[in-house]
């Protein structure tokens, strides 16, 4: 359910849009977006092959496809890990004070990381964000209606294939996860 979550401190009570009130209208005559660059950049086959099949669906069904170039993918990771490491570890700190064995060793390693940049760096991160999404917002939506891109490069793995524990493969996997 879209709308805000009283909840939420950090959400706003802002009019939401009836999201299901056009699903039967289809996609015919909607630009679809396809980025160029950073999400198909080692990208596995059959995460690639499922992509392609997307969009030739949406083709089949009427959209238009435009690919386009993102910028700023040189930075964002960074600056992703700056804001959400340091945000994460400071909405969790008094949980992981009371009871760090509730986190599991990559998501713990992952929020502790937060604790290692300056505020100076958050900020910097915080200030270049509004500019950076603009960027991106206006090369993906000015000439399309949605985006189609991968969220992982590669299968969803198992809860087997991340629980690395402390182990030797800890940074692999936090690594793996862009």
């Amino acid at each position: 359910r879209a709308g805000a979550d009283p909840r939420d401190t950090t959400g706003i009570a802002a009019p939401v849009d009836d999201y299901e009130g056009d699903l039967e209208a289809g996609v015919s005559g909607l630009t679809i977006a396809g980025p160029e660059n950073y999400y198909f950049d080692g990208i596995g086959p059959e995460i690639g092959k499922a992509l392609d099949e997307v969009l030739a669906t949406y083709e089949a069904l009427g959209a238009s496809i435009r690919r386009v170039t993102l910028p700023h993918h040189d930075v964002i990771g960074g600056l992703s890990n700056i804001v959400g490491n340091s945000e994460s570890c400071t909405l969790h700190a008094e949980w992981q004070e009371k009871c760090p064995e509730l986190y599991s060793p990559l998501v713990r390693a992952r929020m502790m990381a937060g604790y290692g940049f300056t505020a100076v760096e958050y900020l910097k991160a915080q200030h270049l964000r509004s500019a950076i999404a603009a960027d991106v917002a206006k090369a993906a939506f000015e000439d399309a209606d949605g985006l189609c891109a991968p969220l992982l490069r590669f299968p969803v793995p198992t809860l087997a294939e991340t629980d690395v524990s402390d182990g030797p493969k800890l940074h692999e996997v936090l690594g793996s996860i862009r």
